[in-house]
């Protein structure tokens, strides 16, 4: 007679355990979630500033006196040393000012032609370079392991096609110069 409403009693403390736990559940659930699609629109918003500063960062490099040069440097055969000399004394004045890594590479072959630091030549690294020159607009490289290169661990590239300053063709790159 006393174990049936002592049964009753754990059962409703059971219940009443379960309900609770499940409330619980809930709540850290739709507060996690919450928490979490605010943490990806900050990140998402730094990325966004992030790529803004690199492709204003990229404006500036990528100017109508460095255009000039390296069209009468590539259209000498890239013979003309003092050009070459001055094209990558320009590249490593630019990249030292925003402590960044630059590239100068090829519009017909994605091949590096001058550079702040030496780049490993890859075949995907050669066809960013190519799809940046072929539709003359920014291309973002995939984030990556750096090979002991940054604090973080983690570098991406930018590439930005150098047009002919003096063409009307807006489709043709001289070359494309990559940001790290």
């Amino acid at each position: 007679t006393v174990i049936l409403p002592l049964l009753l009693l754990a059962f409703a403390f059971a219940l009443i355990g379960t309900l609770a736990y499940g409330v619980a559940r809930q709540a850290v659930t739709q507060s996690a979630a919450m928490e979490m699609r605010s943490i990806a629109r900050l990140k998402q918003a730094q990325i966004e500033q992030w790529l803004h500063e690199r492709h204003d960062e990229l404006r500036l490099i990528i100017t109508s006196q460095l255009a000039l040069g390296l069209k009468q440097w590539l259209d000498g055969g890239m013979h003309d040393e003092d050009l070459r000399t001055s094209l990558h004394n320009h590249l490593i004045y630019l990249g030292s000012q925003r402590e960044r890594a630059l590239g100068l590479r090829s519009a017909t072959d994605g091949r590096q032609l001058l550079g702040t630091t030496p780049y490993q030549d890859l075949p995907q690294v050669r066809a960013l370079a190519l799809e940046a020159a072929s539709r003359c607009e920014l291309t973002l490289e995939d984030i990556h392991v750096a090979e002991g290169k940054t604090s973080s661990g983690f570098e991406v590239g930018l590439f930005g096609p150098v047009c002919d300053p003096g063409s009307t063709d807006r489709d043709r790159s001289l070359a494309v110069i990559q940001l790290s």
